[in-house]
């Protein structure tokens, strides 16, 4: 009790100053006063952030300001550097808002139908994948053959006739995870069937397979559609 009073006593003495080199240091953590700054205006679509620095409700000097595509969810409307400190305020920030996405995660075949008619642009590959899922049968899963790479299953072709198919992988896919206003980066998927326990109904998934590369081009799309809606704004990705 008594060496926390002494060092709480230590605290309130001012900071002393030692110089070091061509480097001054103190014996205490100095906090910075800051300049005063707004709080973000948050939104949710690319669209509300250009109707925002076009009406420019609150004067803003757009000749010294940026947008900054942070990732393929996010943009900030930003100053550039002021104040003492070097600070840089955020005007607008724009937020993607979307429901969590089970790649990677084994889903039933009604599960996962309706993720892919929901979830994905159109692609030459997301037809197929969707034929495979809906004609699939458990029985065909255990009795199929895997390579590793590539499944052969026996899927129903109209009411009565069965047939081998090979399910496609890796697929081209566009799920929708970046703001709608642009095209939605296609990526690669290992595209998987699971076998259950005798009786239960197969299980699907998709595996991510690009490493993130989908990212990348997420942000160059949304640089683009800024560089053209507002032409006079700097944009950097």
């Amino acid at each position: 009790m008594l060496s926390k009073l002494i060092d709480r006593i230590c605290a309130l003495n001012d900071p002393a100053m030692v110089e070091m080199g061509d480097r001054s240091y103190s014996d205490k953590q100095l906090l910075p006063v800051l300049a005063p700054a707004a709080q973000p205006l948050v939104m949710h679509t690319l669209t509300g952030l250009v109707d925002y620095i076009r009406a420019d409700v609150d004067g803003l000097p757009l000749d010294r300001v940026m947008i900054h595509v942070v990732s393929h969810e996010k943009v900030a409307l930003c100053s550039a550097l002021f104040g003492g400190f070097r600070q840089r305020e955020v005007f607008a920030e724009c937020r993607l808002v979307t429901d969590e996405y089970p790649f990677n995660k084994k889903l039933s075949q009604e599960a996962f139908s309706i993720w892919l008619q929901t979830g994905f642009a159109a692609t030459p590959d997301l037809a197929p994948v969707l034929k495979v899922t809906g004609t699939v049968t458990d029985e065909a899963v255990r009795t199929n053959e895997d390579d590793g790479v590539t499944q052969r299953v026996t899927a129903r072709v109209g009411i009565a006739r069965k047939e081998e198919i090979s399910v496609p992988n890796p697929v081209a896919l566009k799920p929708f995870r970046t703001f709608l206003e642009v095209e939605q980066p296609e990526a690669k998927f290992v595209y998987r069937m699971w076998r259950q326990e005798d009786g239960q109904p197969p299980q699907f998934s998709l595996h991510t397979a690009d490493g993130g590369e989908w990212k990348l081009a997420a942000i160059d799309s949304i640089k683009s559609y800024f560089i053209k809606e507002l032409p006079t704004v700097t944009v950097l990705g």
